[in-house]
């Protein structure tokens, strides 16, 4: 390996801010291994890097390039795959805020301009939070 930082960086850019000790569980490693990987103490063994990208929904081809065991040259691919994020990955709550946020960002609220009418949009993403903690007290009341 030639960059020692590079593999560190790459698990911290890939593993959704996992600890060590959650990282060598799902790949089957000592915790310590995973911390002298961050320092750059021990180079992470191939099919460890390997084991790595599939536990944390990376390629193999990726992680071995950020390992340095192959360049981007050779795999013809970049180096980091960002995590796909997916709705289901966001409560109601970060949804509606975003929502909230770009829409008054671009003034445009229910296809009218935000100055043709007045809908409180922060009142109506707190309802929104309101009912959320209420569906998490009573499960019935979950759409």
């Amino acid at each position: 390996m030639v960059d020692k930082t590079q593999w560190s960086k790459y698990i911290d850019a890939t593993s959704d801010g996992a600890y060590n000790n959650a990282i060598a569980e799902s790949i089957g490693v000592d915790p310590a291994t995973v911390g002298r990987w961050r320092t750059g103490t021990v180079d992470p063994k191939p099919r460890q890097v390997v084991a790595y990208a599939r536990a944390f929904g990376q390629t193999p081809v990726s992680a071995l390039i950020a390992a340095g065991y192959l360049t981007e040259a050779e795999a013809q691919l970049p180096a980091a795959a960002p995590r796909a994020y997916t709705l289901d990955d966001f409560s109601e709550l970060e949804l509606a805020t975003e929502l909230v946020r770009r829409l008054r960002e671009s003034g445009d609220v229910g296809g009218r301009r935000e100055d043709d009418h007045s809908v409180d949009l922060s009142r109506e993403a707190h309802d929104l939070a309101a009912s959320e903690d209420d569906s998490a007290v009573d499960p019935d009341r979950r759409a």
